[in-house]
């Protein structure tokens, strides 16, 4: 992906480079669709599928956390298309920034305050509200840009 964004950028083709962010956006949140109605439809056998059958507790834990996990698709996609692009514009130190924010930071934090309102169950829905808080971060500083 890299390569592609960095040769455009060099001969100053910005319409194709939109054009490829269009494409990659497409088949990545498709492919994040798709992963997430998978989890949702077959999370009791992709839980079976890894652990035995005599853990019922376990099994119910990792469904739960499963489906609470699985809506962080459709949010961390987004960020690492993103994370790419910039850094095939030369913007190393956006796209460090941007992946530090919803990797590290917001993590950590929302960890902390989850876990407290709502117990363990609060690690699994850290991911998708702290994709969600990037994005919406990301957006708010384009449109001030």
């Amino acid at each position: 992906m890299q390569p592609i964004i960095s040769y455009n950028y060099c001969v100053k083709n910005n319409k194709r480079i939109m054009t490829f962010f269009k494409i990659t956006c497409t088949v990545a949140l498709s492919i994040s669709i798709i992963t997430m109605t998978i989890i949702f439809v077959f999370h009791d056998f992709l839980v079976r599928m890894f652990s035995s059958k005599s853990d019922i507790a376990v099994i119910n834990m990792a469904k739960k956390a499963l489906l609470l996990y699985a809506p962080s698709y459709l949010f961390t996609w987004f960020i690492m298309t993103v994370s790419r692009f910039l850094t095939g514009l030369e913007k190393a130190t956006s796209s460090i920034v941007i992946m530090l924010v919803e990797s590290t930071i917001l993590p950590l934090f929302m960890t902390l305050v989850l876990t407290q309102f709502i117990g363990v169950y609060g690690v699994f829905v850290t991911t998708t509200i702290s994709g969600n808080l990037c994005i919406c971060c990301f957006y708010s500083l384009e449109k001030m840009l």
